[in-house]
């Protein structure tokens, strides 16, 4: 017959040995998620953050220039809305609203604001919002970002 302690100590192994094997089953599925097709995560930049305009008039347009930063290795899609309809934007030369930004490279965009004849006076916020999407491999998790621009007007005529 087996001492008490020999009996503990062979239970404690069986423990360390299922346990370790549990810790090594997750460390492998763990690799297969997510090392098995590479991540890639759209990181952009625009710059100027915001914009802001004085003394605007209704039912005129405002030309500025919005540059767009691609510091990813890979290119980007991507593509603006303007959700609140405040205001409307038109990015020149385009018939849609999707483009590319090729890796390590900046974008100078030429925009075109119409303010609202129908606004009353007084100052106004709205949003130009860029999302991107990696451009490449089929195989690789492609994560979207986004981006806002804050523009603020006041309209007084």
């Amino acid at each position: 017959m087996k001492h008490p302690l020999e009996r503990t100590i062979a239970r404690q192994n069986k423990f360390l040995i299922k346990l370790f094997l549990l810790q090594l089953f997750i460390s492998f599925l763990f690799f297969i998620l997510f090392f098995s097709s590479s991540c890639n995560a759209a990181t952009i930049a625009v710059s100027p953050a915001s914009l802001y305009y004085e003394d605007v008039q209704r039912n005129t347009t405002i030309e500025d220039v919005i540059t767009l930063f691609n510091p990813n290795n890979f290119s980007v899609e991507y593509q603006y809305i303007n959700p609140s309809g405040i205001i409307v934007i038109a990015i020149e030369n385009k018939s849609n609203n999707l483009d590319l930004i090729s890796a390590f490279e900046s974008v100078q965009i030429p925009i075109q604001i119409t303010i609202n004849e129908s606004l009353q006076n007084g100052g106004y916020e709205d949003y130009l919002l860029f999302s991107f999407l990696p451009v490449g491999n089929e195989n690789n998790v492609e994560i979207t970002a986004g981006v806002g621009i804050k523009i603020t007007f006041i309209v007084n005529d």
